[in-house]
């Protein structure tokens, strides 16, 4: 006879031998998406869902359908999930959908959810049609600056290869073990009180980004930022005569343009210089402000890994881009300045545009004594054309 520990103990072999019940198949439909498409054009809502029209939307499915096959994933080459719905998936999500009733409508678990966001996030970040192009060469920068000089009044600002500025895209709070041992309150914004991570970006007279990188955690302010970061290795390797333009948080030499302090503008050239340069350092908050606004999986902390910001930031930079691009080429008379001004980005006053600020700067501005010569030679060059501060 057996005894009560021998019964427990085969009882417990038993269990791990017999093969355990499975869990009942989930069942799932997956997106028509021909239905919807239709659908969503005969009710007008393509882009309001999308941020795209439906045009831009087929060209971007053109654009990263060979990457996308080539994915060693079967559930991609057996047909699990079509491009197109893992396209509007991702699309979705960056214009600020719920993951939970994206999956829902896609027809997908939790799990394949994210594997086809990061799946398309990284080809999209891969294709090199949809790449930031920095002017690097003597005849790109030529280019750019002849671009930004038309936005600038009398041609003052004539050497103009881009506008830089610092982003605080605010994420969740990262585990230590994320950190790479610096820990999680580097990323915290004493300013903003939330956790973040520094983005520096250069932008284009249309308000396309140049550059973009995921440069310090969030307590880092711009200056430190940039000096860190490959934008400013780019910056200076150009030519004399060109230069960017950013606000007081960056150090003014002599290929980066700054506004002087309110104090320094009691001389009227110098608040002139001020007024023109404005004109041109707007650019990149407008840029900054249509990201944010159109998707709008930056309206909240980010919910994914601290390794993958990088990666959505990127993307959501390209795909900016790409929106941009599809408003000039389809829009005739596409004014990017009425755009902005609809949203509440910016307003007209008088003679100069105002920025209402649609996204979180890293820093306030901080007060320095920086000086260029190139700054005094821009401050010369309108003194001699008489130029002031329209009234």
């Amino acid at each position: 006879m057996q005894t009560e520990e021998e019964i427990i103990s085969l009882g417990l072999v038993m269990s791990v031998l017999l093969p355990r019940p499975r869990a009942p198949l989930t069942v799932r439909v997956k997106l028509k998406w021909d239905r919807e498409l239709n659908l969503l054009l005969a009710e007008s809502q393509f882009e309001a869902c999308y941020r795209m029209p439906a045009a831009a939307f087929v060209q971007l499915e053109d654009l990263l359908a060979p990457t996308l096959h080539r994915s060693p994933h079967a559930w991609v080459q057996r047909g699990y999930i079509s491009v197109d719905n893992a396209l509007q998936l991702t699309l979705r999500y960056f214009a600020g959908g719920s993951m939970h009733d994206i999956r829902r409508v896609a027809g997908v678990s939790k799990a394949s959810f994210y594997r086809i966001l990061w799946l398309v996030v990284d080809a999209i970040n891969a294709v090199s049609e949809l790449r930031l192009v920095f002017p690097r060469s003597p005849t790109a920068r030529e280019a750019s600056a002849a671009a930004f000089k038309t936005l600038s009044a009398e041609g003052v600002f004539s050497g103009c290869v881009g506008c830089v500025d610092g982003w605080l895209c605010a994420i969740r709070a990262p585990r230590l073990a994320e950190t790479g041992g610096v820990g999680p309150q580097r990323y915290y914004s004493g300013h903003y009180r939330c956790y973040g991570v520094n983005v520096q970006a250069c932008c284009d007279y249309r308000c396309r980004f140049t550059f973009v990188n995921v440069a310090q955690p969030g307590s880092c302010n711009d200056s430190r930022a940039f000096q860190q970061s490959a934008l400013h290795g780019e910056m200076s390797e150009m030519e004399n005569g060109f230069y960017l333009i950013g606000d007081n948080a960056y150090e003014c030499d002599t290929h980066m343009l700054t506004p002087f302090t309110r104090v320094e503008t009691t001389d009227i050239h110098r608040d002139a210089y001020n007024f023109y340069l404005s004109q041109l350092r707007i650019r990149v908050e407008m840029s900054f402000g249509l990201l944010a606004g159109r998707w709008q999986i930056f309206a909240r902390p980010l919910l994914v890994p601290l390794e993958k910001v990088a990666s959505i930031v990127q993307t959501a930079a390209r795909l900016h881009n790409f929106v941009q691009n599809q408003r000039y080429i389809g829009s005739i008379g596409y004014d990017i300045v009425e755009e902005c001004t609809r949203q509440g980005l910016v307003r007209r006053r008088d003679h100069e545009l105002i920025s209402l600020l649609g996204y979180a700067p890293t820093t306030t501005t901080i007060e320095t004594e920086a000086n260029s010569f190139m700054r005094q030679s821009m401050v010369g060059k309108i003194k001699r054309k008489n130029l002031l501060r329209p009234n």
